[in-house]
């Protein structure tokens, strides 16, 4: 089973698409999709030589416990990516199960959101979505 979210703007659509559960220390793939929903081209100007988004992890309280880039340096380049009527664009992601401090994530409950950074009118977020991790399979974190 899969949980999902989508924030909709005026003009485009973030979703986030990832498994509602998973065991703690396990490998999730998470799929981003930015929809264009109206019936005319639109001109998104965005970071990065190649296609910038991030993910975040937030514990129950709210405190950022994975980015996607973390660590990393996203270069200040403007890139213009043009979406025809109602078309797509889909990235994918994957997560090693880890938390930014190198370690895996205690089971609890995280809440999950896509980001993609750009310029006016983004960035963009999408809603968020709800993970479980639960234990490890015989005990364990």
């Amino acid at each position: 089973m899969t949980a999902q979210a989508r924030s909709p703007t005026d003009s485009l659509e973030l979703r986030l698409i990832a498994p509602a559960s998973a065991r703690s220390g396990q490998s999730l793939r998470f799929v981003v999709r930015a929809t264009n929903v109206t019936d005319r081209t639109l001109d998104l100007f965005l970071t990065g030589r190649v296609l910038t988004f991030d993910i975040v992890l937030s514990d129950a309280g709210g405190r950022e416990v994975w980015s996607r880039l973390h660590g990393q340096t996203v270069p200040a380049i403007l890139r213009v990516e043009r979406l025809g009527p109602r078309q797509t664009i889909e990235m994918e992601a994957d997560w090693n199960g880890l938390g930014n401090n190198g370690g895996p994530l205690p089971p609890g409950t995280y809440g999950a959101e896509a980001l993609l950074p750009g310029d006016a009118p983004g960035p963009w977020r999408s809603a968020r979505v709800t993970i479980r991790i639960e234990p490890r399979a015989g005990g364990g974190v």
